[in-house]
């Protein structure tokens, strides 16, 4: 990554929340395979909030096998996926499930009579198909929808096995806070920090 060699030569470390900006970045498998040997090759291991970007990423690129690639490293790193990569991941789920649906109705509406086809394009003001990613598409007609289907297996059996996080989501400023700043704010009852710790009194 050249940010990170642009830290590098002005002598500045790169932490977790460096590499979680650059994680915002990442749109491929080679992007998200190289931020990750950046992070090992430093000592540093991603924590979700990292892998919950890298799955957000590939789930806009509607590209199941590269979802799919993102949840096996959420697999690996052995971390308990948060509320917001479920939430990612079902909303991935049902967009690409409708697209599939409306490809297939279109192969129906192809077999059918010319006549019918044209009727039914008149009468909606055109196909709903029109909205069908470029890259469904592909996947249909180069693949005939493995990868989808790959992936929808692979998902159902990590589900099946993943330890859910059922809790309430941590705080977005939790990452920020060291455990030198949360003595000070128990020190002087700044009840701000200590609740977003999760160390509020009741």
């Amino acid at each position: 990554m050249s940010s990170i060699t642009l830290f590098a030569e002005h002598g500045v470390a790169p932490d977790l929340i460096t590499f979680g900006v650059l994680a915002l970045c990442c749109h491929s498998k080679e992007d998200m395979t190289q931020l990750l040997s950046d992070l090992n090759q430093r000592g540093l291991r991603p924590n979700m909030a990292i892998l919950a970007t890298l799955v957000k990423n590939a789930c806009v690129k509607m590209n199941p096998g590269l979802v799919e690639f993102a949840l096996r490293k959420v697999e690996r790193s052995g971390l308990r996926p948060n509320p917001t990569l479920l939430r990612n991941l079902e909303r991935f789920h049902g967009e690409y499930r409708q697209h599939v649906l409306v490809l297939e109705r279109e192969q129906q509406a192809k077999a059918a009579a010319e006549t019918q086809t044209k009727t039914l394009v008149k009468e909606t003001g055109g196909s709903a198909s029109d909205h069908v990613p470029a890259i469904v598409r592909w996947e249909r007609d180069v693949r005939n929808f493995a990868g989808w289907e790959r992936f929808r297996q692979y998902c159902a059996d990590w589900l099946s096995r993943a330890d859910l996080d059922s809790e309430a989501e941590a705080h977005p400023w939790k990452q920020y806070v060291n455990e030198r700043d949360l003595q000070r704010a128990e020190e002087k009852g700044d009840k701000e920090i200590t609740d977003i710790m999760g160390r509020g009194k009741k």
